[in-house]
């Protein structure tokens, strides 16, 4: 997003020398571009992020498109880029490098922003061309794709108010450029973060320079600093890569991580990871109970004016898993009660996930809730402490304490068992760091009343199925076994008793 350049952004002038040039009739310099016929076309080179060094430096940065072209003389080794609406100028920056001398050059260039005071546009150049010796400050990375270009924005022949004249610069400095496409040696991988299909096509994008690459999909959840994981893919190197490739991958319903791995040129392990969120409208394996009620204290518990907030959502429950429930957008509607909220994944439903099968050890699974938390945390995704334990290979006695409970029919979890992952918020951590909230114990779930059945009896009434408790139909459970029982919407853990 570029910002809008003010007239206060041009206090801060300052006087430099200028290099002997040629003046044309009107006291301004001839661009200095040669002409477009020595060079072949223009194509696309990469995309970038810059962060510009002119006015108003260090605190702007956008993203361009940079395009490159080469010397119509094969033997003239020297290309050069163009910076698409660079920045200040509304027009193109050309510039000029020679790989074999590290020379960089920019051709004087007209731009488009208005001298303030005859209201001609300034010009745009590099150190050579206005100090006249070696650029000090410009270099170019072709492995990392790291440009430093040092740019000069200036008026010239200005009159200084003494009776002389000279060059007055107004913007100048050394731009940090990234070229995407050119970090690391690892794999980019190009694919939704959320789909409502068990089918992906996913793009697996190589750089030139990653060695020994493979690939593998995981139907759970990969965390970016999960290094066990990334070190087991690149030792198993089930799925070998040597090229750009698209893929076809089948998920599971929820969350599904994929994971590619490669090495540089000094052995040293590089990693990209994808997490994909399956949310599938799968009508076959889920049946509607009607409208339940939930309470929302996690995303709410990150602190603010926010509260625990309770809305009406619908809840579905699996065909062969009793106890097994999702709740049908259950955030879509928070946005709405909560400034600083947006709900930005609307192309399908979402889904979140509770395994109640066990009503003493209920699991909140890992999910993407589609809620948006203001310009600085960004995306919000949902986990719990009792799922990331167990997931981490904790034994179930460790993490038990941390699993919420089903009891009268309403789903409840322990203070700081509800977590919070801000992936874009805590990436420059170089850690994966999780907020575990429901401090006020307020995060629950209220199930939907038993199809009209008010009464004890009348739900007693009911035909009973039962399971066990890893959700197994059972015809006729054994004499004291413990079971899943399920009598109409009502579900309860009992001892079967012939």
């Amino acid at each position: 997003m570029k910002k809008i350049l003010t007239a206060a952004a041009f206090a801060a002038m300052a006087m430099i020398p200028s290099a002997a040039n040629a003046w044309d009739e009107t006291g301004y310099y001839y661009p200095e571009q040669e002409p477009d016929s020595i060079w072949q076309d223009w194509q696309f080179f990469a995309k970038a992020d810059i962060e510009w060094a002119g006015l108003n430096a260090g605190f702007f940065s956008y993203d361009t498109e940079v395009k490159k072209r080469v010397s119509k003389d094969p033997n003239v080794k020297k290309f050069q880029w163009a910076f698409v609406e660079w920045f200040a100028s509304g027009a193109d920056l050309i510039v000029e490098y020679d790989p074999e001398t590290k020379h960089f050059r920019i051709p004087v260039q007209r731009k488009g922003v208005n001298n303030l005071w005859d209201g001609e546009p300034f010009l745009l150049t590099g150190w050579r061309e206005f100090y006249g010796t070696d650029d000090p400050y410009s270099s170019w990375d072709e492995v990392n794709g790291i440009l430093n270009l040092y740019t000069m924005e200036y008026y010239p022949n200005q009159d200084n108010g003494d009776g002389t004249f000279g060059d007055k610069a107004y913007a100048f400095g050394t731009n940090k450029i990234q070229m995407q496409g050119f970090t690391k040696y690892d794999i980019d991988i190009q694919a939704p973060e959320c789909v409502s299909s068990f089918d992906l096509k996913a793009s697996l994008v190589m750089t030139p320079h990653p060695k020994n690459a493979c690939y593998e999909l995981i139907n759970d959840l990969v965390i970016p600093y999960d290094t066990t994981t990334f070190v087991r893919v690149a030792t198993d190197r089930r799925n070998p890569l040597d090229a750009t490739k698209e893929l076809n991958f089948t998920l599971k319903e929820g969350v599904n991580s994929i994971v590619c791995a490669s090495y540089d040129g000094d052995g040293k392990l590089y990693h990209s990871v994808r997490n994909i969120y399956c949310m599938p409208e799968d009508a076959a394996n889920w049946k509607s109970l009607g409208k339940g009620r939930f309470t929302e204290d996690a995303v709410l518990g990150l602190g603010g004016e926010w509260t625990p907030t309770t809305l009406d959502v619908e809840i579905e429950e699996h065909q062969t898993r009793a106890g097994f429930y999702r709740l049908v957008d259950p955030y879509k509607d928070l946005a709405a009660k909560w400034k600083d909220l947006t709900y930005t994944h609307d192309e399908h439903r979402h889904y979140m996930y509770v395994d109640a099968t066990n009503p003493n050890l209920v699991m909140l699974g890992a999910t993407v809730p589609g809620i948006f938390v203001n310009d600085n945390l960004k995306d919000a995704y949902l986990t719990s402490k009792a799922y990331e334990m167990k997931r981490a290979g904790r034994l179930q006695p460790e993490y038990a304490p941390y699993c919420g409970k089903l009891k009268d029919g309403k789903i409840t979890f322990p203070s700081g068992a509800v977590g919070v992952r801000l992936p874009e918020y805590t990436k420059t951590l170089g850690n994966d760091l999780v907020y575990w909230v429901n401090l006020n114990e307020a995060f629950a779930v209220e199930l939907p009343a038993t199809n009209g059945v008010d009464t004890i009896g009348e739900a007693a009434d009911e035909e009973a199925e039962y399971f066990t408790l890893q959700g197994v139909r059972v015809a006729c459970p054994a004499d004291g076994e413990i079971v899943i029982v399920r009598r109409g919407g009502k579900v309860s853990k009992e001892m079967f008793r012939k």
